[in-house]
């Protein structure tokens, strides 16, 4: 009886974790500063999502390591300018309210100091 209790609570506080945040891949292909962006699947759909105020920008190169931007900020507005209407590939996570938290810019290339 205890050991089913004790599996059961288990199994729901994985469910609850899972509902607190998700994470959506695909390239971005519209943007609006704080306000909201859209994001195309693979397979073709497309979300538009909420962008919180206090979101979290960073590239991440090949290996998943965050590349050093020189502590200035991604400007996603004009890397979206010159990738055209292909989009930026990223990964999106969101919170609880779906709002975005964070965006992962990925595939980039590190650059050698020089």
């Amino acid at each position: 009886m205890f050991r089913r209790l004790t599996v059961a609570a288990v199994v729901v506080a994985f469910a609850a974790i899972g509902v607190m945040a998700a994470e959506f891949k695909g390239s971005i292909t519209k943007y609006e500063a704080g306000k909201s962006l859209t994001l195309k699947s693979k397979d073709g759909g497309e979300k538009t999502l909420t962008v919180s105020k206090d979101v979290k920008v960073v590239a991440v190169d090949k290996e998943g390591k965050v590349i050093d931007n020189g502590g200035k900020a991604i400007d996603i507005g004009k890397r979206l300018e010159k990738a055209g209407d292909k989009g930026l590939r990223a990964t999106v996570i969101t919170n609880d309210k779906d709002e975005v938290t964070e965006i992962k810019f990925s595939g980039g290339k590190k650059k050698d100091a020089k």
